[in-house]
């Protein structure tokens, strides 16, 4: 087994470990208690909404929270690395800045809550969903009305154009926000709604099929 070389913790981290590090004592038990049961989510959004009725749990400190885990998960699968060795790397790390009392707090409490199969489980498919180059965020349409003009400018508007503009919001490969837009007419906007009624239709097949066989399904974003 690999041994946990020195962990940097990235910054978007920092402040749901060193919240989960310095949490009253019943607000940690009730964060391992979720982390660390038997319950099987079928998303991400699923997960933080349980954290989030645990008093003291916002929703910012959720989302940190689960995105914090399922990503040492997914180092400890794609590593190989000890859970133990792991916590406590992460626990010591520079980033976080912790008192020796909140280093072996911290790496008890991601000790127990790694491994564990709803956590791993998880992690498996918010990996799988992001093997992707990019990942859409937003769209949105945008409806002009272009005038057509006679040859002399000064004359009244003879005419006019109704256009269709998609604009699509994506995060690409490096997490990096971009924008694309494509030009529309009334029929590719047709076209595409069918397309989209199709996929659902396909995915909604695919979830009957899961559940006929015991399977679950499981989202990285919202569930149904």
């Amino acid at each position: 087994m690999p041994k946990v070389s020195n962990i940097t913790v990235p910054r978007r981290h920092v402040q749901a470990l060193r919240f989960l590090a310095s949490a009253e004592k019943k607000t940690v038990q009730g964060i391992r208690e979720v982390l660390s049961g038997e319950e099987r989510f079928t998303s991400i959004p699923a997960l933080e909404r349980s954290l989030t009725r645990i008093p003291g749990v916002s929703k910012g400190i959720a989302e940190s929270l689960v995105g914090s885990i399922l990503t040492l998960e997914n180092l400890l699968i794609s590593h190989k690395y000890n859970v133990t060795e792991l916590a406590n790397a992460v626990a010591g790390a520079d980033e976080l800045g912790l008192e020796e009392s909140e280093k072996v707090h911290l790496a008890t409490q991601l000790s127990a809550v790694l491994s564990r199969p709803p956590i791993r489980e998880l992690a498996k498919a918010a990996e799988l969903a992001a093997e992707s180059p990019n990942h859409y965020h937003s769209g949105r349409f945008l409806t002009d009305l272009r005038p057509i003009f006679s040859d002399d400018p000064r004359d009244p508007v003879q005419a006019a154009v109704v256009s269709q503009t998609l604009r699509v919001e994506y995060y690409d490969q490096y997490g990096d926000p971009s924008s694309l837009f494509i030009a529309l007419n009334e029929v590719d906007i047709t076209n595409l709604i069918e397309a989209a009624n199709r996929a659902l239709g396909k995915s909604q097949n695919l979830r009957a099929f899961l559940a006929a066989a015991n399977v679950r399904a499981i989202q990285a974003e919202e569930d149904e």
